[in-house]
């Protein structure tokens, strides 16, 4: 009888791959809300959808809760928009790709809804822009590498490293007067927790028949992960309502 364990095998298995529709969608909103603000400028002389959707406070705490959501959509100016916008190219591509549509709109919209509500609760000044669910989907992609670190070999560990400097940076900067840093915590532990559940973890299987090996998913975006998405917006809005609240 030989006890010797077998070899152990390697395996090269494509990853599924998703054209980043949504990013390039929120890109083209991202830039049609700004020239509607611009516009709304030269006409009236205010920002009327910053009035009327910007993160302000004491409208929220009066009941407009729509600004949760709408803040996320606005910028500024157009360097805010120029670097956020070229963020989302860069890192919605990939996370999109990898993630696949629905995981990444679910991640992108909880993402800056919580970095409103941690705007919110911990700052009392007015602030917009789509820096929160960027930061969501710095937590996202960390997250991803961490739960696949096994089958990317040193790569994975490299690419997670990586993503680990890149978020303890970026936090640096956000220190910066004038920047929500709230706003960017809220986002990037909002995207990290989502992730947690519903980022795609990949194991690898071999099919008895042909002995190849196949990619199977350990999360897939099911009924019960769908309610943890729910209880998860559910519970950013109890907190906005109980902070609401306690504040009116």
């Amino acid at each position: 009888m030989n006890d010797t364990p077998p070899p152990s095998h390697r395996y090269s298995v494509a990853l599924p791959a998703a054209k980043p529709i949504f990013t390039y969608l929120l890109l083209g909103t991202l830039v049609v809300v700004y020239i509607l603000q611009a516009l709304s400028e030269i006409i009236t002389g205010d920002d009327l959808l910053f009035y009327f959707g910007g993160k302000i406070n004491d409208f929220i705490i009066g009941g407009e809760y729509w600004r949760l959501l709408t803040p996320i959509f606005l910028h500024g100016s157009l360097a805010h928009l120029g670097s956020n916008a070229l963020s989302l190219f860069i890192f919605g591509v990939r996370v999109e790709s990898f993630f696949g549509h629905r995981r990444f709109l679910i991640v992108y919209l909880l993402s800056g809804v919580a970095g409103v509500v941690a705007s919110f609760i911990f700052s009392p000044q007015p602030s917009l822009g789509a820096s929160g669910a960027i930061f969501g989907l710095l937590g996202a992609f960390t997250v991803y590498f961490f739960n696949n670190r096994s089958k990317f070999g040193e790569r994975g560990n490299a690419y997670l490293r990586d993503m680990l400097v890149l978020i303890g940076i970026q936090l640096f900067v956000s220190f910066r007067p004038g920047i929500d840093l709230w706003g960017h915590v809220g986002g990037l532990i909002g995207g990290a927790a989502v992730s947690l559940f519903i980022a795609p973890k990949w194991r690898v299987d071999i099919d008895p028949t042909t002995g190849m090996p196949t990619l199977g998913d350990d999360h897939p975006l099911n009924l019960w992960r769908g309610c943890i998405v729910l209880i998860f917006a559910f519970a950013l809005l109890f907190i906005t309502f109980f902070v609401s609240a306690l504040r009116g």
